[in-house]
C-alpha cells in the first residue's frame, strides 16, 4: 500500500431484498406483475468514516432499483434518522438506483403502482443494515482508494437511428433497418471504477460507472440484470465475494440494442453477456489503477 493513497475507515454490506411474493415491476408502460425470480436483487451500503482530521461519514445506499420516487426517499431518510445509536443524518446518505427494469417499483409510473408494502420493508431493512454500520465504523479497518480506467465498446448504442428522410426512429426493427443512415448521436464507451482495498491489497468492493441502459431482460421475472451478472463475474474472477455498485452513467438514450444484428436481444442470456463483457473491460483496468 502506497503511502500517497488516501484511507478511509470503511464497511461494507450488501441485503439479499428479493421480495418473496408477487410484485408489479416499474420499467416499461405497462404494469407487469412478477412471475418469478432470474436473479437475486440487493441493496448495498458504503459507510466511510474520514482519518485523521477529516473524520466526516459518509454512506453511499445503492438499490437494484428502476427508480424511486421523493415519497420513499424520505422514509428511508427517516427510517435512518430512527436507528438507535447508529443513526445518519440526510446530509450524510447519497442514495441511487441500478436502474434495472425488473424491480419493484417504488414509485408510481405509467400503469405500475408502487408498491407499498415492498419499500416500508426495504426502507426499514436498509435502515437495520446502515445502523448497524454506524455503530461499527469507528473500529472498522481502513481502506486504501485507487481508480481505474478503460474501455467497452460495441455494447452501447444510441437507441434513436436516422432514417433516410432524416427522421428518427427509437430502436428501430428488423424491418426498419434496411434504410437507416446512422445513430442520430454518439456514446461514452469508458468505464470506470473506484477500487477500495484492505491493507493487505486485496480489493473489498469497488464502485463502476459505465453509460448503458440497465434493460436487457425483459419480461416479468425479478433481475438486477446485468450489473448483477457484473458484480458475479468480477467475485469469480477476483475469488473473492465482493460487492460491486453499479452507477449508471448519462444513458437515457443509450442502450444495448443494436439493430444491425439477427440476436435475440432481450433476454438473460444477453444480461450475461453484458455482465461479463463489463467485467472483463474492469478486470482489464485494475493492474493499473491509481491512487
Amino acid at each position: 500500500m502506497r503511502v500517497s493513497e488516501p484511507r478511509l475507515r470503511a464497511i461494507f454490506r450488501r441485503v439479499d431484498v428479493t421480495p418473496s411474493y408477487p410484485v408489479s415491476l416499474l420499467g416499461y408502460f405497462n404494469d407487469r406483475l412478477s412471475e418469478g425470480v432470474l436473479d437475486p436483487l440487493h441493496c448495498r451500503l458504503a459507510a466511510f468514516l474520514g482519518t485523521g482530521g477529516r473524520a466526516a461519514r459518509l454512506l453511499f445506499v445503492q438499490i437494484d432499483s428502476c427508480l424511486f420516487d421523493q415519497a420513499f426517499a424520505w422514509s428511508l431518510g427517516r427510517a435512518l434518522g430512527r436507528r438507535e445509536r447508529g443513526a445518519w443524518g440526510r446530509e450524510e446518505v447519497l442514495v441511487f438506483a441500478s436502474h434495472t427494469h425488473t424491480a419493484p417499483a417504488l414509485a408510481r409510473l405509467y400503469e405500475a403502482p408502487r408498491q407499498e408494502c415492498y419499500a416500508s420493508e426495504l426502507a426499514d431493512r436498509i435502515a437495520v443494515a446502515a445502523g448497524e454500520a454506524a455503530r461499527a465504523l469507528a473500529l472498522a479497518p481502513e481502506v486504501s482508494v485507487s481508480v481505474a480506467q478503460g474501455g467497452a465498446p460495441g455494447l452501447s448504442f444510441n437507441r434513436r437511428w436516422l432514417g433516410p428522410d432524416g427522421k428518427a426512429v427509437t430502436n428501430p426493427s428488423r424491418v426498419q433497418r434496411a434504410g437507416l443512415v446512422g445513430p442520430e448521436g454518439p456514446v461514452d464507451p469508458e468505464v470506470l471504477s473506484l477500487w477500495f482495498r484492505d491493507a493487505s491489497g486485496a480489493p473489498r468492493a469497488a464502485f463502476v460507472n459505465a453509460a448503458n441502459h440497465t434493460d436487457t431482460v425483459g419480461g416479468k421475472s425479478i433481475s438486477a440484470d446485468w450489473p448483477g451478472a457484473l458484480e458475479r463475474e468480477i467475485g469469480r474472477a477476483l475469488g473473492a465475494d465482493l460487492p460491486v455498485f453499479f452507477l449508471p452513467g448519462a444513458q437515457g438514450n443509450i442502450n444495448h440494442f443494436d439493430p444491425r444484428t439477427e440476436r435475440d436481444q432481450t433476454c438473460q442470456a444477453e444480461a450475461l453477456r453484458l455482465g461479463r463483457a463489463y467485467a472483463e473491460a474492469v478486470l482489464a483496468g485494475l493492474p493499473a489503477a491509481r491512487p
